[in-house]
């Protein structure tokens, strides 16, 4: 017996006693998918009591010829921003990326953008938002994905990736709004995003 496992189950197939499902993988081995859980009352339950493991009631996206897999149309689009030239500050929910339609949304999974003031004296903002700002926002708003400040001269550069990302709601763009109480400040860089099904 191999060392952490305290038993073993012997499936060719849907088990409703053990809860279990496998998938075959060319002759010589099978991946055991659990389909079991317990219940408010810690009875052990079916998710599935058919014992068969449906790609469509996992997510349809999954699906590669009716079989579990990953899909291999997943990928990154990328937007570049640049606004470092003076006069270009302020802007108010200016386009960057289209909204992308009805039962798709955007997810914002990086960036890397730079923001500068060009004097001892240069104050602004920017903020990239799903553009239903009202131009008064306030600690605690939802709409505002990413947002910088910068006081003073010099550049500050923000990085981020993730790759659980910023998911907006249903076909909304993004957008940028730049203040410039004291000129001039600028912002040069790129967003990375992908178009996914509601």
């Amino acid at each position: 017996m191999t060392s952490g496992v305290d038993s073993f189950v012997t499936v060719s197939g849907a088990s409703d006693q053990f809860k279990v499902d496998s998938y075959v993988f060319g002759d010589e081995y099978r991946q055991v998918v659990v389909l079991g859980g317990v219940d408010a009352s810690g009875n052990i339950v079916n998710v599935n009591p058919s014992g068969a493991l449906e790609v469509s009631s996992i997510n349809p996206s999954l699906s590669v010829n009716g079989n579990l897999g990953v899909s291999g149309n997943f990928t990154l689009s990328s937007v570049f921003i640049d606004e470092d030239t003076v006069g270009g500050n302020p802007q108010t929910n200016t386009l960057l990326v289209n909204a992308p339609g009805a039962g798709k949304k955007l997810v914002v999974h990086g960036y890397n953008l730079t923001f500068l003031g060009t004097t001892s004296s240069s104050l602004g903002r920017f903020l990239i938002s799903n553009g239903t700002l009202s131009g008064s926002e306030t600690t605690g708003n939802a709409d505002v994905l990413i947002a910088g400040l910068i006081n003073g001269n010099g550049g500050h550069n923000m990085s981020n990736f993730s790759s659980y990302g910023i998911h907006l709601s249903e076909n909304l763009g993004l957008y940028l709004s730049t203040t410039e109480a004291t000129p001039n400040i600028f912002l040069y860089g790129t967003l990375w995003y992908s178009k996914e099904n509601v």
